[in-house]
């Protein structure tokens, strides 16, 4: 080695540090370096004492202590017992020797010229937490001054299980034990600072490193609660003097290893960090006021993250906690050399943690002793901005706070792949449904407003910074700050923004839940749909500023066209015609567009339409209505998509389009003002439709082909239908039409459109004549008529079956409804149907055939026998049989008829066979001679045969 190198190894020797293990190697390489291992002043080997500090570096003592005792080497141990407070710190040496090296004579004879370790042996417990707990001050001051007790003894306590031992300094142990009397008196007399507890185990290792007296007075005040104010204080008039002796032997910035509960593992710190992490503002105070400056960044940190007792609830609540971590800050920040800026790993300031934490009075303090109300550059990133870290914890109280202090309200940080403004980012907030958070929203805003903030910042003073701190330049999102205002629903704050904030109440702008750009008084309506007072006071707010309430949408809806199609309430129609918002609509040039009558139709809105009609809309001016259609591209199997359908229709189309059978009576109401207005039932016209291609996810517009009563027919409602007929001036055409139509007015009973009304008993009888009507001018039809409800189900209206409703009323009896009954099901012409009538009891039921007999209507009795009906249908439930009513109402051909699809009288109804006997003589003379079987048959009919064919 040259002598320049050697030079080199000399200087970074004299630094401290290599520590003890790098100087013991280093001193090896040459002569010259080992003659350093004699100079026990900082220059030689006295420079690893700096590095004592640390828990590592006093064990390495005891593995060197270890390697001399194995090696025999007797100089090395002179040479380490040489070093300024390492003898009488590694207790027990000649119990070493005999565990590491009992064969070593040399270092056997140095140990025992040294002499033994003192130890405490008067007074002697088996346990570490029973000593000194009968000893008076009086006499341990007598044992010190006679030498029975010297101040650096050690205390040995082996533990029950005979694994380890632990040897404790004797300050130390009183000290455990909360005898802070006679831990002063050992200090009186000179007791040693700079001395710690070991722990030896078993197994061949090196002793585990204990506490110093400093380190264990301050666990053990921090341990006392307030029960035990008298004890505390003693303990903290000791704890000055302690700190005041341990910073004259060196070692007051000593680690020890602590339990830290917040992750629940060990770590190394000083006594003023452990103060700090348990939040003992006295303990900091104390320890800073012998503490001339600190180095240590973590401390602040160490305080806002602090490890609370979890057996003391009280000191858990917020409000403790953050009034602990302001006392202990204040107190922190008197030392020399705390900085109160520094960024640790996470990228957090003291500052910004604060608030990320909620902790109102430690910002305060920490505000108010120099901390920066914005971003710092520590050594390999950028902080986090405190402004952004209250906003997310939603603390109006410390966003004001750093406002105050000139935090930038217009910072710019990373939010996903792109940058946002602090102002953008507490809006993103306003879109949770709960009423409470979007008022905390309005009010953060408001603030950093009211403080300069602006709704669009084209640059920001340092580069943004994403929440893991890293720097960089995404452009700024697109969310609008005015639209995001609009979403918390406050008027004032919308209005704030507009006048000091920036913001453009005509601009077109996106927010998290839209695709493409909408001016603010759009996205009111759309996002606010369903509340009106909320869109009416924020349209309100808006127009007052400037905002236009006519403009076109872009395509062609204006915004009240819009409202009805987003079925808004009455008076944000009302508002917004009030305000001179066309009642028709938007005019276009060169094709049709959405039309408010059109919307308010489709969306069945009775009370919107009332509203447009009021104020004069044109009730046969078509619109453009849209809806989406599921397709599948030509040429694939399994791939669909969703495309905007566009056509072009009346109001009157529109409203009976919707095929909602639980809309029918707010469907019916809009007809009925339709048309009660001068809407008509006619063919759809062809209006001109823009000629641009549209998108390819839109379908070109289509002229309706809706013909409003065939949809009446589709949902089968006879009161629509015959509104639209009657008054609507709707025809139907062609066959198939008529057939539907009259389908639905003969058999319809829900009258689902009248269901609030009570069904007028004239209401079957005008929608048959209406019904008779279309088949008398249309000749021969198709009808699909259908049979009625199931059995015991409650009919809107008549009896429950729709044919006998018909069959008894005698002004329908004629040829249309033996057309009927051509077209009926034959399950309808035989249902049996309860009635009340005059002359009957309320239990009497009663067939359609019976109807037609008793009301002596022959063609119709001829064309239900000839359609198939069941002459002897339920004799167990029939009040008569068929063929007695028309021999008891003497219909001797409908009598014939029945006999000869075999007819007979009910077993049940036993009067029927003797009246019928006892009419003989009165009967036609061929029908005298029947004969009745002896008994019934199985099913309830009794047979009657003749002598002679009657037929």
């Amino acid at each position: 080695m040259t002598a320049k190198e050697a030079d080199i190894l000399s200087v970074l020797v004299q630094t401290g540090i290599l520590g003890l293990r790098g100087f013991w190697k280093i001193s090896a390489v040459s002569k010259k370096l080992l003659s350093l291992r004699d100079d026990a002043t900082a220059l030689g080997f006295g420079s690893v004492c700096s590095g004592f500090s640390s828990v590592t570096e006093r064990q390495e003592v005891w593995r060197l202590i270890d390697d001399c005792l194995s090696r025999d080497d007797e100089k090395a141990l002179q040479q380490l017992f040489a070093l300024a407070g390492v003898s009488g710190r590694y207790p027990f040496l000649l119990r070493r020797l005999v565990e590491k090296g009992p064969d070593s004579e040399k270092c056997r004879k140095y140990l025992m010229k040294r002499g033994v370790t003192p130890c405490l042996t008067e007074i002697s417990y088996a346990q570490r937490t029973l000593g000194g707990t009968k000893l008076t001050k009086k006499l341990v001051d007598e044992m010190v001054s006679h030498r029975i007790l010297q101040t650096d003894a050690w205390s040995v306590f082996p533990s029950r299980e005979d694994d380890f031992v632990v040897f404790d300094p004797v300050s130390v142990h009183f000290l455990e034990n909360d005898r802070f009397d006679l831990a002063e008196s050992l200090l009186d007399a000179g007791s040693r600072m700079d001395v710690c507890a070991w722990e030896w185990e078993r197994f061949p290792r090196v002793p585990d490193v204990g506490v110093t007296p400093l380190q264990c007075l301050v666990q053990r005040l921090v341990r006392l609660d307030s029960k035990e104010h008298a004890l505390r204080q003693k303990g903290l008039a000791l704890l000055d003097r302690v700190a005041r002796a341990s910073k004259a032997a060196g070692c007051l910035d000593w680690k020890f290893v602590h339990d830290d509960r917040r992750v629940a593992v060990m770590r190394e710190g000083t006594a003023l960090g452990f103060a700090c992490l348990r939040r003992d503002a006295q303990i900091v105070r104390v320890l800073g006021g012998v503490t001339e400056r600190i180095d240590q960044e973590g401390l602040p940190f160490l305080i806002l993250t602090g490890d609370d007792d979890h057996y003391d609830p009280e000191r858990l609540s917020p409000e403790k906690v953050d009034s602990r971590c302001a006392d202990t800050l204040e107190e922190l920040a008197n030392i020399r050399g705390v900085n109160l800026n520094a960024v640790n790993r996470d990228g957090h300031t003291p500052l910004s943690l604060a608030c990320s934490l909620a902790l109102e009075k430690s910002a305060a303090v920490l505000l108010k002793r120099g901390a920066l109300p914005k971003r710092v550059k520590g050594r390999k990133r950028m902080s986090l901005s405190p402004l952004y870290e209250a906003l997310k914890t939603r603390s109006e109280t410390i966003c004001s706070l750093l406002l105050q202090w000139k935090a930038d309200p217009n910072e710019v940080v990373v939010e996903g792949a792109g940058a946002c403004t602090l102002l953008q980012k507490t809006l993103l907030k306003a879109f949770t449904c709960r009423e409470s958070d979007r008022k905390i929203t309005a009010a953060l805003a408001k603030l950093l407003i009211e403080n300069g903030a602006r709704a669009c910042v084209l640059s920001s003073p340092l580069l943004p910074t994403t929440e893991k701190g890293q720097t960089g330049t995404p452009p700024l999102i697109e969310f609008s700050t005015l639209l995001m205002a609009c979403q918390t629903e406050d008027a004032d704050f919308v209005r704030l923004l507009v006048t000091k904030g920036g913001g453009d109440p005509n601009a077109k702008a996106k927010t998290r839940e839209m695709d493409a750009a909408e001016c603010p008084v759009f996205f009111v309506l759309w996002y606010f749909r369903h509340s009106d007072s909320v869109i009416m006071s924020l349209l309100n707010t808006l127009a007052e500023f400037g905002a236009d309430l006519k403009v076109d949408r872009g395509d062609g809806h204006s915004l009240l066209s819009l409202a009805c199609h987003h079925q808004c309430g009455s008076a944000v129609l009302e508002f917004l015609l009030e305000k001179g918002v066309q009642v028709g609509g938007l005019r276009r040039e060169g094709g049709a567009g959405p039309v408010p009558l059109v919307e308010a139709a489709a969306s069945l809105c009775p009370e919107n339409v009332r509203v447009l009609l009021k104020w004069g809309t044109e009730v046969n001016h078509p619109g453009l209505v849209e809806d989406w259609e599921v397709q599948r591209p030509p040429g694939t199997v399994r791939t669909l998509r969703r495309v905007r359908r566009r056509t072009v229709m009346f109001p009157l189309q529109a409203a009976v389009q919707v095929q909602k059978q639980d809309r029918m009576q707010e469907m019916f109401a809009i007809v009925k003002m339709l048309i009660d207005n001068g809407a008509k039932c006619r063919a759809c016209p062809s209006p001109s439709i823009d000629a641009s291609e549209p998108p390819l996810s839109v379908l070109p517009p289509l002229e309706s082909s809706v013909s409003p009563l065939w949809k009446a027919c589709e949902l089968r409602d006879a009161c629509l239908i015959r509104l639209l007929c009657e008054k609507g001036g709707g025809l139907p055409e062609g066959g198939k039409e008529v057939g539907a139509a009259v389908s639905v007015l003969v058999s319809d009973r829900d009258f689902q459109s009248q269901k609030d009304v009570h069904c007028q008993e004239g209401a079957i009888l005008e929608h048959w004549r209406l019904a008779e009507s279309l088949l008398q001018q249309h000749g021969e039809v198709d009808l699909s008529l259908p049979a009625s409800d199931i059995p015991g189900m409650v009919p809107g209206c008549g009896s429950g079956s729709w044919f006998f409703d018909l069959i008894s009323l005698e002004e329908a009896r004629g040829p249309s409804l033996l057309k009927v009954i051509r077209s009926s099901p034959l399950k309808e012409l035989d249902r049996i149907v309860q009635v009340a009538t005059e002359g009957w009891n309320s239990e009497t039921h009663v067939s359609s055939l019976g109807m037609a007999i008793r009301s002596k209507w022959e063609e119709g009795v001829t064309a239900l026998l000839e359609r198939g009906v069941n002459p002897n249908l339920d004799p167990f439930v029939l009040s008569e049989s068929p063929l007695f009513a028309a021999f008891d109402s003497e219909q001797w051909d409908n009598a014939r008829s029945l006999l000869k699809k075999g007819a007979g009288l009910f077993s049940r109804c036993e009067s029927e066979a003797k009246e019928l006997e006892a009419k003989r003589c009165q009967l036609p003379p061929d029908l005298r001679s029947f004969r009745l079987t002896s008994c019934a048959t199985t099913d309830g009919v009794l047979k009657i045969t003749f002598d002679k064919d009657v037929v």
